[in-house]
């Protein structure tokens, strides 16, 4: 009897670590997965910001542009 119980105290034991295992390895994946949407977050983040900079630097040329342009016109 003695055998017995000791296999199924063994064998809960192993269930009971398989269980904790598996558990631990989804939290890891879980972990892993937020980790790559923070930083594919934070990259189009910065995308934006590139993008407004460079919408503005665009606006900023344009209105050089009009400046010169209506100087011709005012000297002409």
């Amino acid at each position: 009897m003695a055998t017995v119980s000791v296999c199924a105290y063994a064998a809960v034991t192993v269930k009971a670590l398989c269980l904790y295992r598996k558990k631990r390895k989804r939290k890891k994946k879980k972990k892993k997965k937020k980790k790559k949407r923070k930083r594919k977050r934070k990259e189009e983040e910065e995308e934006e910001e590139e993008d407004e900079e460079e919408k503005e630097e665009e606006d900023e040329e344009k209105k050089k542009r009009k400046r010169k342009r209506r100087r011709r016109r005012k000297e002409k």
